[in-house]
């Protein structure tokens, strides 16, 4: 049986998804996407007819334009091969469609995409490897770093720990070292050997954090951190813990990119909607964590400062 998987790049949601097919499916190919260009792969994907070498597609972590969406739904060839199981609230619109799945909280609370695929997976394909506990435990911290129930809830720097081993090897030798955890013990153990890698990590959020910038953006009190993508959720942990009454949001703005500017946005507090401020400027999220980009056109100067690039971003002026 031939299987095609897209999932997110981002984080170890989309990844975890991918961990989870390996272990069940032999003949599988895997892509990995940001939410910006996941419309343009699957129209790219339709358009070519390549979806007709492959048995069942899934899109994890992700989702579709309502008019794409349309599309498959008229597709009957390709509608009955591809499921969308996805856990963000602006997809839930997606349910009225038979090949979508967005589930926002179950019997645990706040789903992410890693527990969606993976209860999928139990229905439809349950196998030795699926059903160990390493293999639900793993999927649980997965769970609990991407919601941040690991921080609000159970306190488990466990998940937190997993999130920063894939922002330090990467998506392949993150997996494969997944794989290897959860086929070879009953319970799942971190490596063992990250301890000064966890250390300097928290030094070097800490440096990012003194160096922020306090800007009133769209009547929003935003702390605007520079910093690579890789750090933004510990940044953003840090301003609200350090400064809880100080800002609504957490901007880090990531200018290290060819070609474009990745922008997350993290929320200060309890009452702020970051999705909605990043729908501003043409991205999306949750409630409590979304993201936006810019391109950088010809106008832009890889020299620019830190406040130039703040105004080159928000169409600001000096």
């Amino acid at each position: 049986m031939k299987v095609r998987l897209f999932t997110h790049i981002k984080d170890i949601d989309g990844i975890g998804c991918a961990v989870l097919a390996r272990l069940i499916f032999h003949d599988i190919t895997i892509s990995y996407h940001e939410v910006y260009d996941i419309n343009q792969i699957i129209k790219e994907f339709i358009d070519t007819k390549e979806y007709r070498g492959y048995e069942i597609i899934y899109i994890t972590d992700l989702n579709i334009s309502d008019e794409l969406a349309g599309e498959i739904n008229i597709l009957s060839e390709f509608k009955n091969k591809i499921m969308i199981l996805d856990h963000h609230m602006h997809a839930v619109r997606l349910n009225k469609y038979c090949f979508a799945n967005v589930i926002v909280e179950d019997e645990k609370g706040q789903c992410s995409g890693t527990s969606l695929f993976y209860k999928h997976l139990c229905d439809k394909y349950a196998n030795e490897l699926l059903m160990k506990n390493s293999t639900s435990q793993f999927v649980e911290l997965v769970r609990q770093q991407d919601t941040w129930k690991w921080k609000t809830k159970y306190n488990n720097y466990d998940a937190r720990d997993l999130a920063w081993l894939f922002d330090k090897y990467g998506i392949d030798k993150f997996s494969e070292d997944m794989i290897r955890v959860i086929s070879e013990n009953e319970e799942f153990e971190l490596p063992l050997n990250n301890i000064e890698y966890i250390n300097s990590r928290i030094k070097l959020c800490e440096e990012f954090v003194e160096k922020r910038y306090s800007k009133l953006i769209h009547n929003k009190r935003c702390a605007v951190v520079f910093a690579e993508n890789t750090y933004r959720n510990d940044i953003g942990e840090m301003i609200r813990e350090i400064y809880p009454n100080n800002y609504d949001m957490t901007i880090i703005i990531d200018t290290s990119k060819e070609g474009e500017i990745p922008i997350s946005i993290r929320s200060a507090n309890d009452n702020t909607d970051v999705n909605e401020f990043a729908e501003i400027y043409g991205g999306r999220g949750h409630t409590k964590a979304a993201a936006f980009k810019v391109y950088k056109g010809e106008d832009y100067i890889e020299s620019f400062t830190d406040e130039q690039h703040i105004a080159y971003i928000f169409n600001k002026s000096e």
